[in-house]
């Protein structure tokens, strides 16, 4: 085989990335698309968070600072933890891609008598009331990849009839809140199944 030469070094690399963003398209959809049964088990959020903030830490540029702000060392909740490792990665990552230029990420659990909240406040600029409104839709968020990454983290949060909001910070970042309720370590999680129109089912807010 001929060795290739600059540009047509360059073609292929053009080539490969193209393939890369189409295979994450179609993942994407297929993610979306996919059968909304949870695998429900009661699990630890902290280590799925911790996880997470790991492998954000590979991606992130130096410009990105990690901070994890965990005010608890156990978290239980009945949750699927594959989806939910999802929506914690899909949330992570679109605050990298808003913050190209740098900023802050910053992780934290905190709790109340019935639920545990997990953060993701990012201290990028962008985000305006308008496209608030719509966070959650498909293709609506600049920084959401193939756009259906915020999609994707609604629909699994719905799935687990928890609490999902948005809001800019004062700052001009943007936080996402997300609400699970808490369950004691040798509980029983609920049979398997799609909880989006279960009373108590989530509502995405939106602050502007």
């Amino acid at each position: 085989i001929a060795e290739l030469n600059g540009e047509e070094r360059s073609l292929v690399d053009i080539v490969v990335r193209e393939s890369d963003r189409l295979n994450a398209i179609i993942s994407d959809f297929l993610l979306y698309a996919r059968d909304k049964n949870c695998k429900l088990a009661v699990v630890n959020l902290v280590p799925l968070l911790d996880d997470t903030l790991h492998l954000l830490s590979q991606k992130a540029g130096e410009q990105v600072r990690l901070v994890r702000d965990l005010r608890a060392d156990d978290a239980w909740a009945a949750i699927d933890p594959e989806r939910i490792r999802q929506v914690f990665g899909n949330i992570g990552e679109r605050a990298l891609r808003a913050m190209k230029e740098g900023g802050t990420l910053t992780v934290s659990v905190r709790g109340d008598a019935e639920h545990w909240y997990v953060s993701f406040a990012d201290t990028a600029n962008g985000v305006t009331g308008q496209h608030m409104e719509k966070f959650f839709e498909p293709f609506q968020d600049s920084e959401d990849g193939t756009g259906l990454g915020m999609a994707i983290v609604y629909q699994i949060m719905q799935a687990h009839s928890a609490q999902i909001s948005a809001r800019i910070l004062p700052t001009g970042g943007t936080e996402i809140v997300l609400g699970f309720k808490q369950a004691a370590r040798q509980a029983q999680p609920q049979p398997d199944g799609p909880a989006g129109d279960a009373p108590g089912a989530p509502k995405a807010v939106a602050h502007g």
